[in-house]
């Protein structure tokens, strides 16, 4: 994954929690009512829909050739990806920042945690496995320096220390 595509990834988390936040500053009481914001939650669903298909297409091989094998499955990884960020967000619009209900206020949390959670496991847990992949090719590296040394020493016998003239 590119640099440019998570600033872009990293922005759309940003908005999403803005706009999921934006509920304590201001209300829109026509929004979920009115036709355009039945169509962005329509939008918002249909890309949440989308989103959702990455898992049979990963996981079920006739539809996965369908896609192209695995380099179409890496496309639709980043439709799943994009999708499912920009879903919630047009959803979060839709609701016009006005929780009534205990069952919207559960869907609305359902749906951050989903997308945060995705946020996550694509870009915060692969960095972290990068990192320890370096540091595993580090601790590799320096180990193989040990036994080299640890090879010379033994073979050469200890090397003699000079003390100084007080500590010996």
């Amino acid at each position: 994954m590119g640099e440019r595509e998570r600033i872009l990834a990293w922005g759309l988390i940003v908005l999403l929690i803005t706009v999921a936040f934006g509920f304590f500053v201001s209300e829109q009481p026509r929004l979920p009512g009115s036709l355009g914001g039945s169509l962005l939650g329509i939008a918002g669903a249909v890309l949440m829909l989308v989103s959702a298909l990455y898992t049979p297409v990963k996981r079920i091989d006739i539809v996965k050739r369908l896609f192209g094998g695995g380099r179409g499955l890496r496309t639709f990884l980043t439709i799943h990806i994009y999708a499912g960020l920009i879903g919630p967000i047009l959803g979060l619009i839709h609701t016009g920042r006005r929780f009534e209900h205990w069952l919207g206020i559960g869907l609305t949390a359902l749906m951050l945690a989903t997308a945060l959670s995705g946020y996550v496991g694509r870009y915060i847990l692969s960095r972290i496995a990068e990192q320890l992949r370096d540091k595993k090719e580090l601790l590799h590296g320096l180990s193989q320096n040990f036994d080299e040394l640890l090879d010379n020493e033994v073979s050469t016998g200890p090397a003699p220390h000079s003390f100084p003239a007080y500590l010996g």
